[in-house]
């Protein structure tokens, strides 16, 4: 608990230069940073009781993971409708091949122990995808509002008007998985290979663990951003603009 406390104090850095140049966001920092803490914690002493039942049971637990970070992505998608439910399904949708290829195949083993951390990285990430993509739809709607309102007026449907938008949304959401791609074992030790070291694990079996690893949670993460780039751009041009769609003049029917 002492290292606990220690390492808290670390917050206190991005928390000072945040109030020192106005970002007002030291308390989200510090709150979080707590927060952070608790859940780790209680996941830790909960996961002590569900290692004990079989894989299958821990489904339950992955379920929990989706509804979880389905509830993160919505707190940045407020204003979005029906965004909570359809987050958990872009995030079931997401983490599904991942998931299915690593575990049906035997490249990762389908035991509680593996299943619920990797499932916990990879759908975490995949929540970080959505929450961002979600966050900057919002914000490009508005920069881009022109734009899209010409589309309108020129007959593009919600889909075409969104197209440019939705290729922005997802190159911006690529940048980071590229660069992390670069640096991985160059500048970065990943956390998974670092505790499979610190486990004892031999370094080369730890490195074809953690490649694995990284490959499924940027799989996730552009599938996620992709799927909810569509969704989000979609339905929120569908309600600020679908009085343009309603009032078009219906395309003549050929006889």
């Amino acid at each position: 608990m002492k290292n606990l406390v220690l390492a808290y104090l670390l917050l206190l850095i991005p928390a000072a230069v945040s109030w020192a140049e106005g970002l007002r966001q030291e308390r989200a920092i510090l709150l979080n940073g707590l927060r952070a803490a608790v859940q780790v914690v209680l996941m830790g002493s909960v996961l002590l009781y569900f290692f004990r039942f079989p894989a299958t049971v821990n489904l339950g637990l992955v379920g929990f993971l989706l509804v979880s970070g389905s509830w993160i992505a919505y707190e940045r998608g407020k204003g979005i409708p029906l965004v909570l439910p359809v987050s958990v399904l872009i995030l079931l949708v997401a983490y599904l091949p991942s998931a299915l290829l690593l575990f049906s195949t035997g490249v990762l083993k389908f035991v509680p122990h593996v299943l619920v951390p990797v499932s916990g990285m990879v759908i975490g990430n995949g929540t970080k995808a959505l929450s961002l993509t979600y966050d900057r739809a919002k914000r490009m709607l508005s920069e881009y509002q022109e734009i899209v309102e010409a589309a309108f007026l020129d007959g593009a449907s919600d889909l075409e008007a969104a197209r440019f938008l939705i290729r922005e949304a997802v190159h911006v959401a690529l940048i980071p998985q590229i660069d992390g791609l670069k640096i991985l074992g160059l500048v970065h030790i990943p956390g998974a290979m670092t505790g499979m070291l610190m486990g004892g694990m031999p370094p080369l079996q730890a490195a074809v663990y953690q490649v694995v690893i990284v490959y499924a949670i940027a799989a996730t993460y552009i599938l996620a951003a992709f799927i909810g780039a569509i969704f989000s751009f979609v339905i929120l041009l569908r309600a600020r603009y679908g009085r343009l769609l309603r009032f078009r003049e219906p395309t003549p029917l050929r006889s």
